[in-house]
């Protein structure tokens, strides 16, 4: 085990907090927020499957964080060095085992969520979960480690995003119009963009120690220069997704509402654009996920309001 200076160990409570990576929770809250948004746009919505969907979406991802932590420990990308680690288990505050442990668990309670849900809509929907929690186990754990082949963002963009939200969409009637889940589709791209922007954010702040031991992420394949304008494609995507969605006709117009967001987007670009210390390019994760959540709260909110209007 990685020495680590003496730490005393706080309260068992607070290190399985630390360790479910709690700050990336508003990530699930975002989609499930939209999808929902989308179905009440179409006259369909119900709170008790919107409440289920979002117990089902957290603990799931709390699963999901819980083995990146183990997984990452076992392959060294976690260290004493590390920004995004917990240090849950390099302290020796939790075993290896209990953290599987936890995973396994938090997967079991969210994939019983999702059968509740499954009994209530059909196959459809079991087929979506079924994706959900397999690119989820999959994302660091062999034999998939999508995370350790390039193949983060893409996944993120599709499991957080798309699947996600057009999820969160369907659980509210069996039979939603296509049309309707269109509309769903079409607002997940702005979300999936974001999302996978949190984790390059992160795959950023990285780039050099995943270097070190060996970690293949988009940004350690493309080099700095390449990396910084995937950023910017991901986050410039968000911005032009939803303006080409709404000129088009495919969200309304309160739909814009996420536009207000730019400032902290241009905050956070200009310091991913020109730093290179860890230290410094560190908050950028964190104001990453903001933009991401309150961009997705804003297109949520604006689409909720425009069922007050004719479309």
């Amino acid at each position: 085990m990685t020495d680590l200076p003496s730490i005393s160990r706080p309260p068992l409570a607070r290190v399985w907090l630390r360790a479910i990576r709690p700050i990336t929770l508003p990530a699930s809250v975002v989609p499930v927020a939209v999808g929902g948004a989308t179905a009440a746009l179409s006259g369909h919505f119900s709170w008790g499957m919107f409440w289920l969907t979002l117990l089902g979406c957290l603990v799931l991802q709390m699963g999901t964080n819980l083995a990146n932590e183990y997984y990452d420990f076992r392959s060294g990308a976690d260290h004493a060095g590390s920004h995004g680690a917990s240090r849950a288990i390099m302290a020796g505050w939790l075993s290896p085992r209990a953290v599987l442990v936890g995973s396994l668990a938090c997967f079991g309670i969210g994939s019983a969520a999702g059968l509740l849900i499954v009994a209530r809509i059909g196959w459809p929907i079991l087929a979506l979960g079924l994706v959900g929690v397999v690119g989820a186990w999959g994302y660091t754990a062999p034999p998939l480690k999508l995370a350790y082949r390039g193949l983060g963002e893409i996944a993120v963009f599709l499991l957080m995003g798309t699947l996600m939200v057009l999820g969160s969409h369907l659980v509210h009637t069996p039979a939603l119009p296509i049309g309707a889940a269109s509309t769903a589709l079409v607002a997940s791209l702005p979300v999936g963009c974001l999302v996978a922007a949190i984790l390059h954010a992160n795959n950023v702040r990285d780039l050099d120690d995943d270097r070190r031991v060996g970690k293949r992420t988009l940004a350690t394949m493309l080099g700095r220069g390449g990396a910084r304008r995937e950023y910017d494609l991901l986050v410039g995507g968000a911005y032009l997704t939803l303006v080409a969605s709404v000129l088009s006709g495919l969200l309304p117009w309160l739909a814009l509402a996420p536009l207000t967001t730019l400032p902290l987007a241009a905050k956070v670009r200009r310091v991913v654009a020109t730093a290179e210390d860890p230290a410094t390019l560190n908050p950028t994760v964190r104001q990453t996920a903001a933009l991401h959540l309150w961009f997705g709260l804003l297109l949520a909110a604006g689409l909720v309001a425009s069922t007050w209007f004719p479309r």
